[in-house]
C-alpha cells in the first residue's frame, strides 16, 4: 500500500512545476540563466511581467528548453488575456492533461486549437504548428484558407501542407522569420525563448489596452518614482524598483534616460513598475515652455508666449493628431488661450508633443463620477463618457450658486461641474447643475406617473427623483413596456440626464430567447411557478393556459414539475408561454459517502450541490462499474431524481476500440477492444462523429483499421471519434528527457515524451520502462486518457510478393507456403528501400517486402 503514494507525489511535483513554469517567477528579479545580453532577455522580462509565463522554483527561466504543445497553447491564452465568458466550455476530442484543460477548452472555443487538429499534448511544438497558432492568434486564418502564396523559404518543400499557407501569412505579418540561409526549419522545436518572442511578434497587430499595458506620456520620472499622463487622460504614478531595467529599441537602457513627454508602455503591480519600453520615434530635440495666446487649427498652428515675453508661433507636422498630455481632446482641440503648456519639437521643429500644466479647457467639464475627499480624488465623466482623474489642492474653492459657503460636501455623484487646474491640481470648482447626469439603483418606493415622482431607497436611504415628459423603460420579457408595469418593491436602475430621469430599467427579471431556473414550487391551481436563478434571486411566474410542457423531450403537464428541477423556460409579455425540463443533472463527483447516501456533485453551471442517494439507486456504465464503491472522485456523471433522492446515476467513460468494419447501410461501426471482444458502434440518434480533418463526416469517412474513442453516459453513445495517431519509425531515444523521436510516415518528425503513465506493449507483453523501446522500432502512439502514452511496437513480417499488388484492392499476399493474406490499412506508408513513395499498384510478384503490422492490418510496406 505505502508504495502507491510515490507515484501520487511524483504527479504533484510535476504538476506544481509546471504551474512555475507556466505562472510563477517574478519579472523584476530576473532569471539566473538569462544574462543581459541574452538576445530574448526583453521578450522573457515582458512577458513573465504580463504573466505569461514565468521561472523554475530554482530561480532558472530555461530558455532553450523545447516547449510542448500544450504548454505553447497555454501560454497563448495568457497572452491573449483570455477568460471563460461563463461555465460552460466546450469539450475537446483529444486527450489533454489536466493541469491545462481550462486553457485548452479556451483555445478550442475561440478558435485558437481545433478538434480536428493534430493535437498531442506532450509533444514538441514545431516552427510550422506555432505558425498556424500565431496566425490564428491575430485572426487571419481566412487569409491561409485563401491558399494564395507559397512562403519565400528555401527548404518550403519541406512544410508540412497542412501548414505551408499558415506560414506564409505568419510571415507576411512579420509572425515568424527565417535562418540566415534563408531557411524556416519547419519541423524543428520551438524553445521556450523563442516561443517568448514570438508572442511578442502578435503585440503589434493587438490593442495595447486589451494585453494590459498601460501606454502614455512621461510627465516626470526619478529614479524612485514616474508620472505619466495615460491616453485616457488619467494622471498616473508608479514607484520604480531598485534596480529597475527599461527598454528601448529593444535594448536594455536605464531609468535615468528616459525623458519628460517620451511616449512609453508599461506594466504595472498596483503602483509599482512591473516593466518598461520607450515607443519608437520619440526623438525630441527641444523643449518650450509659455502661455497659449493664439490658437490657429486652420493652419495647424499656435502661438505661444515664451518667459520673457518673446511669442512663438509654432506648428503640427502635416495633418498629424498628437495626443496631448492633460487633455482627453487631440491635437489643437485640446488648447486654449490661457493654458500654460511644455511643448517638446523634433528635430525638424515641428511639435512632436504637447502638456497641458494649468487652465480651464473645455476638457476640465464633466459630471461627478466620484469624489474620494480622504484620498483627494475627483474622478469626472466627459461628455464622451469617458472618466478621468484629478487630484484635489489642499485647498479647493467651491461655487455653488445660493450657498453662502459651500464647500466639498455640496458636490455630488451626477453633479455637472467646472474644474480650474493649476500646476496639475484641482483649485477651483464650480457646480453648473446638481445631479445632471446620474446611473443610481434602489429599490422602487413611490412611482407616480402622474405628479411625475420616482422616489428610491437607495443604500437604506430615500431619494427622489423628477421624471422626465418621456422616460424609456425596460423590463425583461415585455415588448413595449410602461411606467406601469413597474411595481413598488421592483429593483430598478434609473438614468438621469439635466436632472430627469430619462430611463428606467427593472433589474432582476431575466430576459432572453431560453431562461434556467430552479424549481422552488409549483401551484397547479393557480398556474404559478416560482423559482430561483443562478443569481438566488427569487422569480414567480404565471404560466399561460396554452403553455407546452416538456419533461425529458416529451409532452408532460404542471403535474410532473417538482422542486429542485431545473428548467428552461420562454417568456411571452411576461408569462412563461414553454416551459422545458430535463430531469437529469450533469455534473462532476466532489464525494460520495456510501454510508450515509450523500452525493456531493458540482454541476456543469459550477455549482455545488449535495444530494441524497436512494438505497436501491441504480449506477449504470458502459466500464462495468455498478457499485457505489466503484465511483471515483472527478467521474462525470448525471444524475436522476425522483422523490427528492438519487435514483440512478449514469457513468462518463470512454473506451478506445479497433474498427474492425463499417456498414455504411446501417449506419454502424464493427470495433473489437483490446481484449479483441466484439461491439457495434450506431452512429445515428444524436450519436456525434468527429473525424479530425474533417468538417462535417459522415460514416463514410471512418476505416478498416482506424482507432476510435467512444464516449458513454451510462450505456448510452453519446460521441464517436476517430483518434489522431502518432505513427512512424523511432529515430531516436533521450532516457534522459524521457522523450522519444519519431519519423511519421508522413515525412515530418515530432517528439513525444514519455511522461508518467506511459507504456510499451510490445510482443504480446506490456512494460512501464522506455528501454522496452528501441531505434528503428515501428510505432502507433495513442496518448492515455489519465495521462502519459502507449507506444504499440508494430509486428514486423518479411517475405516475397506472391501476387501483384493489383491483384486485391485491400490485400498483399506473401509466398510461404500458402500465399498468407495481410490486410493493408487505407492510408498505409508504402516506399521503397530508400523511403522513396510508390503505391501498392505498383508492387510485383516477386519483390521483397517488409510489413508492418498492428492487429493484423499493415500500416507500413517497404520495397527491399
Amino acid at each position: 500500500m505505502r508504495g502507491r503514494g510515490l507515484p501520487k507525489l511524483l504527479c504533484i511535483v510535476v504538476v506544481l512545476s509546471l504551474a512555475a513554469f507556466l505562472w510563477g517567477g517574478v519579472a523584476l528579479a530576473g532569471f539566473s540563466d538569462v544574462t543581459d545580453s541574452h538576445w530574448a532577455k526583453m521578450n522573457i522580462d515582458k512577458m513573465s511581467a504580463r504573466g505569461v509565463t514565468g521561472g523554475y522554483p530554482d530561480g532558472t527561466f530555461q530558455p532553450n528548453q523545447t516547449v510542448t504543445q500544450a504548454e505553447a497553447v497555454c501560454m497563448t491564452v495568457r497572452a491573449l488575456g483570455l477568460q471563460a465568458s461563463s461555465n460552460s466550455l466546450p469539450e475537446v476530442s483529444f486527450p489533454v492533461p489536466e493541469w491545462a484543460k481550462s486553457d485548452i477548452k479556451l483555445a478550442v472555443h475561440h478558435g485558437l486549437l481545433k478538434n480536428n487538429d493534430q493535437f498531442s499534448a506532450y509533444s514538441g511544438a514545431s516552427r510550422a504548428w506555432i505558425a498556424r497558432l500565431l496566425v490564428r492568434m491575430i485572426n487571419k486564418e481566412s487569409e491561409a484558407e485563401e491558399r494564395l502564396l507559397m512562403p519565400n523559404f528555401t527548404d518550403t518543400y519541406l512544410i508540412p501542407d497542412w501548414a505551408v499557407y499558415y506560414v506564409r501569412v505568419a510571415q507576411d505579418n512579420d509572425l515568424v522569420a527565417g535562418y540566415a540561409d534563408k531557411s524556416f526549419k519547419p519541423d524543428q522545436p520551438v524553445t521556450r525563448a523563442e516561443l517568448v518572442s514570438f508572442l511578442s511578434r502578435v503585440e503589434k497587430h493587438q490593442p495595447a489596452r486589451d494585453l494590459g499595458y498601460i501606454t502614455g506620456s512621461i510627465v516626470s520620472v526619478s529614479s524612485s518614482q514616474i508620472s505619466i499622463t495615460d491616453d485616457d487622460g488619467r494622471s498616473l504614478t508608479f514607484s520604480i524598483p531598485y534596480d529597475f531595467t527599461a527598454y528601448e529599441e529593444n535594448k536594455k537602457t536605464t531609468v535615468s534616460q528616459l525623458q519628460r513627454s517620451d511616449r512609453v508602455k508599461l506594466l504595472a503591480d498596483g503602483t509599482t513598475l512591473k516593466y518598461l519600453e520607450v515607443s519608437p520615434g520619440q526623438g525630441v530635440s527641444a523643449m518650450l515652455t509659455g502661455t497659449v495666446k493664439k490658437v490657429y487649427p486652420e493652419l495647424n498652428a499656435f502661438v505661444i508666449e515664451l518667459a520673457g515675453g518673446e511669442l512663438r508661433t509654432l506648428y503640427l507636422p502635416g495633418n498629424a493628431s498628437l495626443s496631448v498630455v492633460g487633455s482627453t481632446a487631440q491635437g489643437l482641440n485640446a488648447l486654449k488661450p490661457g493654458d500654460v503648456v511644455d511643448v517638446t519639437l523634433d528635430a525638424s521643429g515641428y511639435v512632436s508633443g504637447i502638456i497641458v500644466n494649468s487652465g480651464t479647457s473645455l476638457g476640465n467639464t464633466g459630471f461627478v463620477y466620484d469624489l474620494d475627499q480622504d484620498a483627494g480624488l475627483l474622478i469626472l465623466q466627459l461628455d464622451n463618457d469617458q472618466l478621468k482623474p484629478y487630484t484635489l489642492d489642499d485647498y479647493v474653492n467651491v461655487q455653488v450658486t445660493g450657498a453662502r459657503f459651500p464647500t466639498l460636501g455640496d458636490i455630488h455623484t451626477g453633479d455637472k461641474v467646472k474644474l480650474t487646474i493649476e500646476n496639475a491640481l484641482v483649485t477651483d470648482i464650480e457646480l453648473l447643475q446638481a445631479a445632471a447626469r446620474l446611473d443610481v439603483t434602489g429599490e422602487v418606493f413611490i412611482l407616480n406617473s402622474t405628479l411625475g415622482v420616482l422616489n428610491l431607497e437607495v443604500d437604506g436611504e430615500l431619494q427622489v427623483y423628477r421624471l422626465a415628459a418621456s422616460v424609456e423603460v425596460t423590463v425583461p420579457g415585455l415588448t413595449g413596456a410602461f411606467l406601469s408595469d413597474i411595481g413598488e418593491g421592483d429593483t430598478v436602475t434609473a438614468t438621469v440626464k439635466d436632472g430627469q430621469v430619462v430611463s428606467l430599467a427593472v433589474e432582476g427579471r431575466q430576459s432572453g430567447d431560453m431562461l434556467t431556473a430552479t424549481v422552488l414550487a409549483v401551484d397547479t391551481g393557480n398556474r404559478v411557478l416560482t423559482m430561483e436563478d443562478t443569481d438566488k434571486k427569487f422569480m414567480v411566474y404565471d404560466i399561460k393556459r396554452e403553455a407546452r410542457v416538456k419533461v425529458n423531450g416529451e409532452d408532460a403537464s404542471l403535474d410532473d414539475i417538482e422542486r429542485d428541477m431545473e428548467v428552461k423556460f420562454r417568456l411571452l409579455d411576461g408569462d412563461i408561454i414553454y416551459l422545458e425540463v430535463d430531469n437529469t443533472i450533469g455534473g462532476t463527483v466532489v464525494s460520495i459517502d456510501e454510508d450515509s447516501l450523500l452525493l456531493v456533485l458540482e454541476k456543469d453551471n459550477g455549482e455545488r450541490k449535495t444530494y441524497i442517494m436512494d438505497d436501491s439507486v441504480d449506477i449504470n456504465s458502459q466500464d462495468s462499474r455498478n457499485e457505489l464503491d466503484e465511483i471515483e472522485r472527478g467521474d462525470y456523471a448525471k444524475i436522476e431524481i425522483e422523490n427528492d433522492q438519487v435514483a440512478e446515476i449514469n457513468l462518463r467513460s470512454s473506451i478506445t476500440y479497433l474498427v474492425t468494419e463499417v456498414r455504411e447501410n446501417y449506419d454502424r461501426i464493427n470495433v473489437e477492444d483490446e481484449d479483441e471482444d466484439s461491439y457495434r458502434l450506431y452512429i445515428r440518434d444524436g450519436v456525434e462523429l468527429i473525424i479530425p480533418g474533417i468538417s462535417n463526416p459522415d460514416i463514410e469517412d471512418v476505416k478498416e483499421g482506424d482507432l476510435v474513442r467512444a464516449t458513454y453516459i451510462g450505456r448510452d453513445l453519446q460521441k464517436v471519434e476517430v483518434t489522431v495517431n502518432v505513427r512512424g519509425e523511432v529515430t531516436s531515444i533521450n532516457s534522459y528527457q524521457d522523450s522519444v523521436s519519431i519519423k511519421l510516415f508522413n515525412g515530418t518528425t515530432t517528439s513525444v515524451s514519455f511522461s508518467t503513465g506511459s507504456k510499451v506493449e510490445t510482443g504480446g507483453r506490456t512494460y512501464t520502462l522506455l528501454t522496452a523501446l528501441a531505434v528503428g522500432d515501428r510505432v502507433d502512439v495513442l496518448e492515455n486518457m489519465q495521462g502519459g502514452s502507449t507506444f504499440k511496437v508494430m509486428q514486423k513480417v518479411s517475405g516475397r510478393l506472391s501476387m501483384d499488388g493489383t491483384f486485391n484492392e485491400d490485400y498483399v499476399y506473401l509466398d510461404s507456403g500458402s500465399w498468407a493474406p495481410y490486410k493493408v490499412h487505407d492510408d498505409a506508408y508504402v516506399h521503397d528501400y530508400y523511403g522513396s513513395l510508390t503505391s501498392k499498384s505498383a508492387l510485383k510478384s516477386g519483390d521483397n517486402v517488409d510489413l508492418y503490422l498492428l492487429k493484423d492490418v499493415v500500416y507500413e510496406l517497404v520495397k527491399r
